[in-house]
Protein backbone atom coordinates (compact mmCIF):
# COMPACT_ATOMS: atom_id res chain seq x y z
CA UNK A 1 0.00 0.00 0.00
CA UNK A 2 2.84 2.42 0.72
CA UNK A 3 4.46 1.54 -2.24
CA UNK A 4 1.12 2.54 -4.43
CA UNK A 5 0.90 5.58 -2.60
CA UNK A 6 5.10 6.73 -3.48
CA UNK A 7 4.41 5.33 -6.82
CA UNK A 8 1.44 7.35 -7.35
CA UNK A 9 2.83 11.22 -5.79
CA UNK A 10 5.84 10.26 -7.97
CA UNK A 11 3.72 10.29 -10.80
CA UNK A 12 1.82 13.21 -9.61
CA UNK A 13 5.42 15.28 -9.68
CA UNK A 14 6.37 14.33 -13.14
CA UNK A 15 2.89 15.23 -14.37
CA UNK A 16 3.22 18.97 -12.96
CA UNK A 17 6.89 19.08 -13.79
CA UNK A 18 5.76 18.31 -17.53
CA UNK A 19 2.78 20.75 -17.35
CA UNK A 20 4.99 23.18 -15.77
CA UNK A 21 7.81 22.78 -18.32
CA UNK A 22 4.88 23.02 -21.25
CA UNK A 23 3.78 26.14 -19.73
CA UNK A 24 6.77 27.39 -19.44
CA UNK A 25 7.71 27.02 -23.42
CA UNK A 26 4.67 28.13 -24.10
CA UNK A 27 4.89 31.63 -22.29
CA UNK A 28 8.93 31.84 -23.45
CA UNK A 29 6.81 31.37 -27.32
CA UNK A 30 4.24 33.75 -26.70
CA UNK A 31 6.26 36.19 -24.91
CA UNK A 32 8.56 36.28 -27.75
CA UNK A 33 5.90 36.39 -30.34
CA UNK A 34 4.57 39.60 -28.21
CA UNK A 35 7.90 41.48 -28.42
CA UNK A 36 8.12 40.54 -31.91
CA UNK A 37 4.78 42.16 -32.89
CA UNK A 38 5.42 45.26 -30.94
CA UNK A 39 9.11 45.60 -32.30
CA UNK A 40 7.81 44.77 -36.16
CA UNK A 41 4.70 47.01 -36.08
CA UNK A 42 7.02 49.97 -34.62
CA UNK A 43 9.82 49.30 -37.25
CA UNK A 44 6.87 49.01 -40.16
CA UNK A 45 4.82 51.66 -38.53
CA UNK A 46 8.01 53.89 -38.67
CA UNK A 47 8.83 53.19 -42.43
CA UNK A 48 5.47 54.19 -43.81
CA UNK A 49 5.99 57.52 -41.70
CA UNK A 50 9.57 58.00 -43.36
CA UNK A 51 7.81 56.65 -47.03
CA UNK A 52 5.21 59.05 -46.23
CA UNK A 53 7.45 62.01 -45.72
CA UNK A 54 9.36 61.17 -48.33
CA UNK A 55 6.42 61.02 -51.06
CA UNK A 56 5.25 64.43 -49.43
CA UNK A 57 8.49 65.99 -50.00
CA UNK A 58 8.76 64.87 -53.38
CA UNK A 59 5.25 66.21 -53.83
CA UNK A 60 5.43 69.38 -52.50
CA UNK A 61 8.39 70.16 -54.06
CA UNK A 62 6.79 69.49 -57.33
CA UNK A 63 4.47 71.77 -56.76
CA UNK A 64 6.81 74.57 -55.79
CA UNK A 65 9.23 74.27 -58.63
CA UNK A 66 5.94 74.53 -60.82
CA UNK A 67 4.23 77.61 -59.59
CA UNK A 68 8.08 79.12 -59.55
CA UNK A 69 8.43 78.09 -63.16
CA UNK A 70 5.24 79.67 -63.66
CA UNK A 71 5.91 82.75 -62.04
CA UNK A 72 9.43 83.20 -63.94
CA UNK A 73 8.09 82.19 -67.32
CA UNK A 74 5.15 85.18 -66.82
CA UNK A 75 8.01 87.16 -65.55
CA UNK A 76 10.26 86.76 -68.47
CA UNK A 77 7.11 87.83 -70.67
CA UNK A 78 6.11 90.74 -68.74
CA UNK A 79 9.78 92.32 -68.89
CA UNK A 80 8.94 92.53 -72.64
CA UNK A 81 9.00 96.23 -74.28
CA UNK A 82 6.27 95.15 -76.92
CA UNK A 83 4.34 92.90 -74.34
CA UNK A 84 4.27 95.92 -72.00
CA UNK A 85 3.36 98.73 -74.83
CA UNK A 86 0.57 96.70 -76.01
CA UNK A 87 -0.80 95.77 -72.47
CA UNK A 88 -0.94 100.29 -72.36
CA UNK A 89 -2.91 99.76 -75.77
CA UNK A 90 -5.26 97.16 -74.86
CA UNK A 91 -5.96 99.40 -71.68
CA UNK A 92 -7.49 101.95 -73.48
CA UNK A 93 -8.98 100.09 -76.61
CA UNK A 94 -12.55 101.79 -76.67
CA UNK A 95 -10.45 104.84 -77.20
CA UNK A 96 -7.74 103.40 -79.53
CA UNK A 97 -9.80 100.81 -81.16
CA UNK A 98 -6.26 99.10 -82.06
CA UNK A 99 -7.85 95.75 -82.17
CA UNK A 100 -4.97 94.47 -84.07
CA UNK A 101 -2.97 94.27 -80.88
CA UNK A 102 -5.38 91.33 -79.67
CA UNK A 103 -3.41 89.04 -82.16
CA UNK A 104 0.23 89.62 -80.78
CA UNK A 105 -0.83 89.49 -77.02
CA UNK A 106 -2.50 86.13 -77.81
CA UNK A 107 0.70 84.80 -79.64
CA UNK A 108 2.54 85.97 -76.70
CA UNK A 109 0.45 84.01 -74.95
CA UNK A 110 0.45 80.80 -77.02
CA UNK A 111 3.97 80.43 -75.78
CA UNK A 112 2.71 79.87 -72.34
CA UNK A 113 -0.07 77.21 -73.40
CA UNK A 114 2.64 75.39 -75.76
CA UNK A 115 4.68 74.32 -72.59
CA UNK A 116 3.43 71.11 -71.85
CA UNK A 117 5.14 71.59 -67.66
CA UNK A 118 2.90 74.76 -67.10
CA UNK A 119 -0.71 72.55 -67.24
CA UNK A 120 -2.53 75.85 -68.44
CA UNK A 121 -5.70 75.64 -69.35
CA UNK A 122 -6.10 79.38 -70.42
CA UNK A 123 -4.49 82.47 -69.47
CA UNK A 124 -6.88 85.45 -68.73
CA UNK A 125 -5.80 89.06 -69.07
CA UNK A 126 -8.46 90.94 -67.36
CA UNK A 127 -8.86 94.51 -67.93
CA UNK A 128 -10.42 95.74 -65.20
CA UNK A 129 -10.83 99.21 -65.68
CA UNK A 130 -12.43 98.16 -69.01
CA UNK A 131 -14.14 95.62 -67.75
CA UNK A 132 -12.99 93.18 -70.40
CA UNK A 133 -10.68 90.05 -70.91
CA UNK A 134 -8.10 88.79 -73.37
CA UNK A 135 -7.73 85.29 -73.38
CA UNK A 136 -7.16 82.42 -75.99
CA UNK A 137 -10.09 82.48 -77.82
CA UNK A 138 -10.23 86.25 -78.22
CA UNK A 139 -12.32 89.35 -76.43
CA UNK A 140 -15.44 88.81 -74.09
CA UNK A 141 -16.35 90.71 -71.52
CA UNK A 142 -15.81 90.21 -68.12
CA UNK A 143 -19.12 89.22 -67.36
CA UNK A 144 -19.33 86.57 -70.29
CA UNK A 145 -16.38 85.36 -69.39
CA UNK A 146 -16.78 84.65 -65.82
CA UNK A 147 -20.46 84.27 -66.37
CA UNK A 148 -20.82 82.05 -69.08
CA UNK A 149 -17.62 80.27 -70.62
CA UNK A 150 -15.94 80.09 -67.02
CA UNK A 151 -18.74 79.92 -64.44
CA UNK A 152 -17.89 78.97 -60.89
CA UNK A 153 -19.82 79.46 -58.09
CA UNK A 154 -16.87 80.07 -55.97
CA UNK A 155 -15.94 82.85 -58.28
CA UNK A 156 -18.64 84.65 -59.65
CA UNK A 157 -18.04 87.95 -62.00
CA UNK A 158 -18.34 89.68 -58.82
CA UNK A 159 -15.72 87.97 -57.22
CA UNK A 160 -13.10 89.21 -59.43
CA UNK A 161 -14.44 92.44 -59.86
CA UNK A 162 -13.46 92.81 -55.80
CA UNK A 163 -9.77 91.25 -56.39
CA UNK A 164 -6.66 93.46 -55.52
CA UNK A 165 -3.07 92.26 -55.55
CA UNK A 166 -1.44 95.16 -52.95
CA UNK A 167 2.11 94.31 -52.85
CA UNK A 168 1.40 90.54 -54.20
CA UNK A 169 2.64 89.42 -57.93
CA UNK A 170 1.52 85.97 -57.48
CA UNK A 171 -2.07 84.85 -55.89
CA UNK A 172 -2.72 80.93 -55.92
CA UNK A 173 -6.27 80.19 -55.40
CA UNK A 174 -8.28 77.33 -54.27
CA UNK A 175 -9.28 75.31 -57.06
CA UNK A 176 -13.11 74.72 -57.66
CA UNK A 177 -15.43 72.97 -60.42
CA UNK A 178 -15.80 75.10 -63.73
CA UNK A 179 -18.50 75.32 -66.77
CA UNK A 180 -19.39 76.59 -69.62
CA UNK A 181 -22.85 77.70 -69.79
CA UNK A 182 -24.35 78.65 -73.60
CA UNK A 183 -27.86 79.16 -74.74
CA UNK A 184 -29.23 75.47 -74.53
CA UNK A 185 -26.22 73.27 -72.94
CA UNK A 186 -24.07 73.45 -69.72
CA UNK A 187 -20.23 71.29 -70.43
CA UNK A 188 -18.40 70.81 -67.29
CA UNK A 189 -14.81 72.14 -67.71
CA UNK A 190 -13.51 70.13 -64.42
CA UNK A 191 -11.45 71.25 -61.33
CA UNK A 192 -9.39 73.91 -62.39
CA UNK A 193 -7.45 76.33 -59.97
CA UNK A 194 -6.65 79.84 -60.94
CA UNK A 195 -3.64 81.85 -60.46
CA UNK A 196 -3.83 85.62 -60.07
CA UNK A 197 -0.87 87.85 -61.29
CA UNK A 198 -0.23 91.31 -61.49
CA UNK A 199 0.34 92.53 -64.58
CA UNK A 200 3.14 94.92 -63.70
CA UNK A 201 3.22 98.06 -64.25
CA UNK A 202 -0.60 98.72 -64.81
CA UNK A 203 -2.45 98.15 -61.35
CA UNK A 204 -5.47 97.86 -63.26
CA UNK A 205 -4.62 94.75 -65.48
CA UNK A 206 -4.36 91.09 -63.86
CA UNK A 207 -3.51 88.21 -65.29
CA UNK A 208 -5.89 85.00 -64.36
CA UNK A 209 -4.11 81.71 -65.20
CA UNK A 210 -6.18 78.80 -65.11
CA UNK A 211 -4.48 75.49 -64.04
CA UNK A 212 -5.33 72.12 -64.45
CA UNK A 213 -4.69 70.39 -61.09
CA UNK A 214 -5.32 67.04 -62.69
CA UNK A 215 -2.58 67.48 -65.00
CA UNK A 216 -0.15 68.62 -61.72
CA UNK A 217 -1.63 65.95 -59.48
CA UNK A 218 -0.25 62.88 -62.42
CA UNK A 219 3.01 65.13 -62.51
CA UNK A 220 3.77 65.93 -59.32
CA UNK A 221 1.63 63.93 -56.63
CA UNK A 222 0.51 60.78 -55.42
CA UNK A 223 -3.14 61.02 -54.55
CA UNK A 224 -3.08 58.51 -51.66
CA UNK A 225 0.34 60.02 -50.08
CA UNK A 226 -1.78 63.49 -50.16
CA UNK A 227 -5.19 62.04 -49.05
CA UNK A 228 -3.71 59.95 -46.23
CA UNK A 229 -1.40 62.75 -45.04
CA UNK A 230 -3.91 65.50 -44.89
CA UNK A 231 -7.26 64.35 -45.41
CA UNK A 232 -7.20 61.16 -43.03
CA UNK A 233 -4.51 61.98 -40.16
CA UNK A 234 -4.03 65.53 -40.89
CA UNK A 235 -1.32 65.60 -38.57
CA UNK A 236 1.19 66.51 -41.33
CA UNK A 237 2.00 70.22 -39.80
CA UNK A 238 2.16 68.94 -36.62
CA UNK A 239 5.55 67.22 -37.23
CA UNK A 240 8.67 69.74 -36.32
CA UNK A 241 10.25 69.27 -40.39
CA UNK A 242 6.54 69.69 -41.96
CA UNK A 243 5.46 72.92 -39.65
CA UNK A 244 7.51 74.61 -42.66
CA UNK A 245 5.81 73.40 -45.34
CA UNK A 246 2.00 73.86 -44.88
CA UNK A 247 1.45 76.55 -46.91
CA UNK A 248 0.80 73.69 -49.54
CA UNK A 249 -1.90 72.72 -47.86
CA UNK A 250 -3.92 75.12 -49.84
CA UNK A 251 -2.64 74.15 -52.82
CA UNK A 252 -3.35 70.59 -52.22
CA UNK A 253 -6.92 71.19 -51.32
CA UNK A 254 -7.73 70.24 -54.50
CA UNK A 255 -6.42 66.39 -54.31
CA UNK A 256 -9.36 65.55 -52.10
CA UNK A 257 -11.87 65.85 -55.46
CA UNK A 258 -9.32 64.28 -57.64
CA UNK A 259 -11.51 60.94 -58.03
CA UNK A 260 -14.64 62.90 -58.72
CA UNK A 261 -13.31 64.86 -61.82
CA UNK A 262 -14.89 65.00 -64.93
CA UNK A 263 -12.37 67.13 -67.34
CA UNK A 264 -13.85 67.50 -70.73
CA UNK A 265 -11.55 67.54 -73.88
CA UNK A 266 -13.95 68.14 -76.54
CA UNK A 267 -14.08 71.24 -78.51
CA UNK A 268 -15.26 74.72 -77.02
CA UNK A 269 -18.18 75.84 -78.65
CA UNK A 270 -18.24 79.71 -78.21
CA UNK A 271 -21.94 81.70 -78.53
CA UNK A 272 -22.78 84.95 -77.08
CA UNK A 273 -21.04 87.94 -78.67
CA UNK A 274 -19.81 90.45 -76.21
CA UNK A 275 -20.84 94.10 -75.46
CA UNK A 276 -16.96 95.39 -76.87
CA UNK A 277 -16.92 95.95 -80.81
CA UNK A 278 -15.10 92.76 -82.06
CA UNK A 279 -13.11 94.11 -85.36
CA UNK A 280 -10.46 91.44 -84.77
CA UNK A 281 -10.21 88.06 -82.63
CA UNK A 282 -13.40 87.32 -80.56
CA UNK A 283 -15.16 84.27 -79.37
CA UNK A 284 -16.86 82.04 -82.20
CA UNK A 285 -20.54 82.49 -81.77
Amino acid sequence: MKGLLTSKFALNGLFVKLMLSFLSVILILASFNLFSHLYLSNKVYQEMVRQNELGLAQTVEGYENHFRLTQNMILALTQSDTWTANLGILSHIKENRRYDIPAEVKSDLSTLYANPFLHIDNFILYFKQEDYVLEKEGLSSASDMFGKYYYSKEYPPDYWKTQTMNNQFLKVMPAAAFTENTVHSSRSLGQLMPVMMKAIPYEDVYGIIMLDPQRMQDTYGDAAIIRSTFWTTRDACFLPRWRGNCRIRSYLQTEANMNVLGISITSMKKVSKPDLPMSGSPRPQ
